[in-house]
C-alpha cells in the first residue's frame, strides 16, 4: 500500500469503465469486506473475509469515493530451497 496521492481514481467510475469484465463483479462490496476484515483483525478466509452484513459495509466510508493507483508492484514468492523472497516491479 502506497501513502501517495498522486494518482486519484473514482471508485464508481473505475467500477463502470469495467463493466463486463468479470473480476469487477461485486467490486465495491468484496473492497469493503476486504476493508471491514483487515480493521477487524479478522482471520483471512482464502478469498474473502465473509460475513459481513450490508449494515455493516455500510459503515465504512470511502473518502472522497476515490482510491490512489500505486505504481509498484511487489511480489512475494518461495524460492526453491523453501526460503521466502521477492521483488519489486516499477514500470
Amino acid at each position: 500500500m502506497s501513502s501517495s496521492q498522486n494518482d486519484p481514481i473514482n471508485i464508481y467510475s473505475f467500477v463502470c469503465k469495467n463493466q463486463g469484465n468479470p473480476a469487477f463483479n461485486a467490486f465495491i462490496p468484496k473492497l469493503k469486506d476486504h476493508i471491514l476484515g483487515r480493521l477487524l483483525k479478522r482471520e483471512y478466509e482464502g478469498d474473502m473475509y465473509g460475513g459481513f452484513t450490508d449494515a455493516e459495509r455500510n459503515t465504512v466510508r470511502i473518502a472522497s469515493d476515490q482510491i490512489y493507483r500505486c505504481k509498484t508492484l511487489q511480489i512475494n514468492y518461495m524460492t526453491y530451497d523453501i526460503r521466502h523472497d521477492g521483488d519489486t516491479i516499477n514500470p
